[in-house]
């Protein structure tokens, strides 16, 4: 037996994105029925809801989208919920969150008003378009954060190398400044194989400041990859269920 539920249990809990649980919200999603009156009975809760019990009102709507931020190799999807009061009042999200906590049964069918439905329309293009806001706002925090790393990495990998290349000048003025007053044969052949292998040494070391050049231009265009990827971002839209919702307490 499978269940749905953020309760602790004597069962196995699955992560959403396991295979096995993916199935079971499938099926659920499945059969899901709208345009159903839900009585949700807070009194068979055990848990106390300030939400629940300040509520000032005793039935209403509630409506459920599926919203899917999709981009390159990346789904991001978002439950959004809409409820609104029997006067047309709006509700707020976590109203509703804790609302679908409940207990509750369906008592028939029900048909949705108009005006609650082009009221529940306006409140789900609102908060989509403000999802769409806050989801955008992260990933350029997230894109500025990783452009921030690259830039400090590469100024730590330039100024270590030029460091390094400094200090293999120095040596090599050094040993310049030796080799001229040199005092014999074997002083100045000395001399002369360590000056040439500090020589290769600044090679190299200058070849890995031109090849840091490239690496840095290769991270910047993998970030450009990023940024186009999150700008083609497209988003899909499923609505999950419209129910009709009584609540007892």
């Amino acid at each position: 037996m499978y269940q749905i539920t953020t309760l602790q249990s004597q069962y196995i809990n699955y992560r959403l994105s396991h295979p096995l649980a993916q199935k079971v919200i499938a099926l659920c999603k499945q059969n899901i029925q709208s345009q159903q009156n839900l009585l949700f009975d807070y009194s068979l809760y055990r848990y106390k809801v300030a939400d629940i019990e300040q509520c000032a009102y005793e039935s209403g709507w509630l409506q459920a989208h599926l919203v899917s931020f999709i981009s390159e190799g990346q789904q991001e999807q978002h439950i959004v919920l809409t409820a609104l009061a029997e006067d047309g009042t709006a509700l707020g999200q976590e109203f509703a969150e804790k609302l679908l906590n409940i207990p509750s049964e369906c008592t028939g069918k029900v048909c949705v008003q108009e005006e609650a439905s082009q009221k529940l329309d306006s409140l789900y293009d609102n908060r989509r378009a403000a999802l769409t806001v806050q989801i955008e706002e992260r990933n350029k925090a997230l894109l500025d954060t990783e452009i921030q790393h690259i830039e400090k990495w590469a100024e730590d990998q330039q100024l270590t190398l030029e460091n390094e290349l400094k200090d293999l000048k120095a040596k090599i003025k050094e040993k310049k400044r030796l080799l001229s007053r040199s005092e014999n044969a074997q002083q100045t052949l000395t001399l002369e194989k360590e000056l040439n292998t500090l020589t290769r040494q600044q090679k190299r070391k200058r070849a890995e400041i031109f090849n840091l050049e490239d690496e840095i231009e290769e991270k910047r265009d993998g970030m450009i990859d990023k940024v186009k990827a999150f700008i083609q971002q497209h988003i899909t839209e499923e609505e999950l269920f419209c129910v009709h919702w009584t609540l007892k307490k």
